[in-house]
């Protein structure tokens, strides 16, 4: 019996750890000199609940030499915000168009009132002061705090130890001409004291280990009369033809937009070695008619004239070059802004540093657009909750995010590979996260022929991706579509012994918009451009001319859409019936299993394309909601349908920003105008 007790105890806690491991970030508590200690651990794509993927193992390969312990590291400790589900249950309110709260958003400081975890940002504060850990800065209110120290000193305090991982020949492939660390540090575990450790939401730069990320679209050249765009006689240059492809003006018709930006502003989120040139992003303007809309404000820089100019570094401008130059054709004469992110050495995952520097910002631009993504396997549990909780922060104060769905259907840009090598249901992130409209993409408006899902396999140059997320709750209002989908076409899906999809969790994408054949001016000539990449931007630009209408006439700006999209009773669609995402970009890398399109909302299109004329009836309808802010822009008139030789106009003024610091209360917001 003696014997008997301890045995049960030690598979007792055995069954925790494997309970723990299977529903959120691995732990182990124990007791360490009389104090409960928590124990966390490196995240793998192997552990239970994220089997299907193989490991880091391909990406980074661990040394066998020891560390220099007396290197200096960075690392970021993320606070728990206080009262989350009230917040929650705010922004489900303020963003439900039958409640009588809607569009209530909230400011800076009525945000931090209600999240600010004081008690928390003490303990943690207290206990990196008395450990000699030096505190570099605070952001997000004192929630996001950045350190430094000696590994031997990290080691210590973590009771833990630090190895030396460098990058596999597969990352250098997928992030080609990057220029970023080639090594990186990080331990196996650590070690937390449980008073400290449940103040704790993340630890960047510590165990995780970055996620590869997908997002530099191809470009195809299209045949130009005349070469040089930099002649002055370009204003009366056309390309050959303009027949099956996409264009500025095809897309108002198609969709019926018109109208410009004159309140309100709108913004690209840049990574991985992308650049763009005003130059170039001028052209385009003139060539297609469009009133000049120059970048007003550069986060961390990225643009270049030489750069796009030189054809061997020709896929260093393609992605920034479509996501700016066809967010500014929809949203046209807002004032448009470009924030680049990307750690090359890895300290936090890109899209949440990206994201809390928004919501750390008094006055962040009001509509952001994605066209970059992760596998969500590959990021760990606390990257995606901060995540959630930064997305639930920036839409209660009445901010949009948009993101592209990806391009390589149902099964992911890894596929086929020795990571990726069996098909099955990957979701992406950002795009899989609740609180952003993800993008899909349709094809056949750039031919005159009907719209149908992006697909390879019916001559598309990508596929629309989609699907469920492995680890986010699907909000309650998708149920009911989720449900009708499986009723009409479920005993046609095919199930997936390596990954497969869970009906429960975020189903996306929410709309879509045409993504292929885009006309895009890089370095002076026009390419064609595909890509989810190319539809988030336009919905995006769509966005923006709402919210420009409606803080024009002093009504708040649309925040977080989702339940306008699925609650409303309204159509604002041109409903998808055609096409699935079984393939990837690539026709001869096609699956058994993906989901295919189907009357009303579907995981490939989602509830198809938008009539904005539609959408913009009905947002002019929800009158209540306080104004977030109305930053000044210049006012420009509408575009042509056409190309026109319309010469370069005045520059919008910039958006105002502010980066308040732990210590700092921003001033309340501005008043109506």
């Amino acid at each position: 019996m003696v014997m008997v007790v301890p045995m049960i105890l030690m598979l007792v806690h055995l069954l925790l750890l494997v309970m723990v491991r299977a529903v959120g970030r691995a732990s182990i508590v124990e007791d360490i000199d009389g104090i409960p200690h928590v124990t966390r651990f490196q995240h793998d794509p192997q552990s239970p609940h994220r089997s299907g993927l193989n490991s880091f193992s391909y990406f980074f390969h661990q040394k066998d030499d020891d560390v220099d312990n007396t290197l200096v590291h960075e690392v970021v400790f993320k606070v728990h915000y206080s009262s989350v589900d009230e917040l929650r249950h705010i922004v489900r309110r303020i963003s439900d168009p039958k409640s009588s709260e809607f569009g209530n958003h909230l400011d800076y400081n009525s945000v931090n009132d209600i999240i600010d975890n004081t008690r928390g940002k003490e303990i943690v504060v207290d206990y990196l002061t008395r450990n000699n850990i030096n505190i570099i800065s605070y952001k997000n209110n004192g929630h996001r705090i950045r350190c430094n120290a000696t590994l031997a000193t990290w080691a210590k305090l973590f009771q833990t130890k630090f190895y030396e991982y460098e990058k596999t020949d597969v990352w250098h492939k997928l992030h080609k001409n990057i220029p970023s660390s080639n090594k990186l540090v990080r331990a196996k575990h650590y070690k937390l004291p449980k008073y400290v450790d449940d103040h704790i939401q993340g630890i960047s730069n510590l165990v995780h280990l970055p996620a590869p990320m997908c997002g530099k679209a191809k470009p195809e050249p299209v045949n130009l009369v005349g070469v040089d765009m930099d002649k002055t006689e370009i204003h009366t240059r056309r390309l050959a033809t303009l027949s099956g492809n996409m264009y500025p003006s095809l897309l108002y018709s198609s969709y019926g937009i018109n109208g410009t930006v004159t309140e309100g502003n709108q913004s690209i989120y840049m990574s991985l070695g992308q650049y763009y040139s005003h130059l170039d992003i001028s052209q385009f303007q003139s060539y297609f008619g469009i009133t000049q809309t120059p970048v007003s404000s550069v986060v961390n820089g990225h643009s270049t004239i030489s750069l796009c100019k030189n054809t061997e570094e020709l896929t260093d401008c393609v992605e920034a070059s479509l996501d700016i130059e066809y967010i500014t054709a929809i949203g046209v004469g807002g004032s448009t802004s470009t924030r680049y992110k990307y750690d090359s050495s890895y300290n936090t995952n890109d899209f949440l540093e990206w994201l809390e520097d928004l919501t750390d910002s008094t006055y962040p631009a009001l509509v952001h657009s994605i066209s970059y993504a992760q596998y969500e396997y590959y990021v760990d549990d606390s990257t995606l909750d901060s995540f959630d909780t930064e997305a639930l922060i920036f839409s209660a104060r009445g901010g949009t995010l948009v993101a592209a769905s990806g391009d390589d259907g149902a099964v992911g840009f890894l596929y086929p590979s020795s990571l990726v090598s069996s098909c099955g249901y990957y979701a992406f992130f950002p795009a899989s996260s609740p609180y952003v409209i993800a993008v899909g993409s349709t094809m056949g408006l750039e031919a005159s022929t009907a719209e149908i899902a992006s697909s390879s396999l019916y001559g598309g140059g990508i596929t629309s991706g989609g699907g469920f997320s492995h680890y986010y709750e699907a909000p309650d209002f998708q149920a009911d579509y989720v449900n009708s989908y499986f009723d009409k076409v479920g005993s046609s899906i095919k199930s997936s012994t390596t990954v497969n999809y869970d009906k429960t969790k975020r189903a996306y994408p929410d709309v879509s918009m045409a993504g292929e054949n885009y006309l895009t001016n890089i370095g002076g000539s026009y390419y064609k451009v595909d890509g989810t990449s190319a539809s988030a931007p336009v919905f995006a630009g769509v966005v923006a001319l709402i919210n420009s209408y409606r803080l024009g006439k002093g009504y708040s700006a649309v925040g977080w859409m989702l339940p306008v999209l699925y609650t409303s009773g309204v159509s604002f669609y041109n409903d998808i019936t055609v096409g699935n995402n079984n393939c990837t970009k690539s026709v001869s890398e096609c699956c058994s299993t993906g989901f295919p399109c189907t009357t009303s909302w579907d995981p490939v299109t989602g509830f198809g394309s938008i009539k904005y004329q539609s959408l913009l009836s009905y947002y002019k309808t929800m009158y209540p909601g306080d104004v977030t802010y109305k930053p000044s822009v210049t006012p420009t008139r509408t575009p042509t349908a056409k190309p026109s030789t319309l010469k370069p106009t005045c520059k919008p003024s910039k958006v105002p920003t502010r980066y308040p610091s732990i210590s700092f209360r921003p001033s309340p917001k501005p008043s109506k105008k």
